[in-house]
Order: structure tokens, then C-alpha cells, then sequence
């Protein structure tokens, strides 16, 4: 699946399960699983109502499976292929 085509799985308003895969820390708040809304949707970031947004990373950095999506290397320092966000629609 292109990265175009990824991008066009979410609209503003959609609810999405977020699996943040790079922070750490319990107290931060995008730590662990939580559900948010799709705010925005442009061609270099996905914006959420609730947390902020995030950057689109490579094509080669990002997979779309039945209904999932995952994001990889997005963090400071984080290896290409490491896992960053798994998004469920």
C-alpha cells in the first residue's frame, strides 16, 4: 500500500486506538494505548484532537494489515525499522 493510500485511511473525527511503541514513561501523555481523534489530516503529518501530531515517516517506514496501521522509526534516535506507533482503525 502506497503512503498516499495509508494517509487516505484516516478523516478528521475518525477514533483511532494509538499503541505508542517509543515512550517510556508512564506519566507521559501519549504513554501506552489510548483512543483519539483524528483532528487533521495533511500530506506530511497526522493530527490528533487530543495529543498533537505526528509526522509521516518514510513509505518504507509504514504498513497498513486489516484495519492496521503501523508506523516505524518515528522516534528521536530511533532505528528505521524500529516499531513507533501501531495505529487501529
Amino acid at each position: 500500500m502506497t503512503k498516499a493510500a495509508i494517509r487516505n485511511l484516516f478523516t478528521p473525527g475518525q477514533r483511532v486506538t494509538v499503541t505508542n511503541h517509543y515512550i517510556t514513561r508512564e506519566d507521559h501523555p501519549c504513554f501506552g494505548t489510548r483512543v483519539r481523534m483524528v483532528a487533521r489530516v495533511t500530506t506530511s503529518h497526522l493530527h490528533f484532537a487530543e495529543s498533537g501530531s505526528v509526522a509521516w515517516p518514510k513509505a518504507s517506514q509504514m504498513t497498513a494489515d486489516g484495519g492496521t496501521v503501523r508506523l516505524f522509526g518515528g522516534g528521536v534516535g530511533q532505528a528505521a525499522d524500529a516499531p513507533f506507533l501501531t495505529i487501529q482503525l
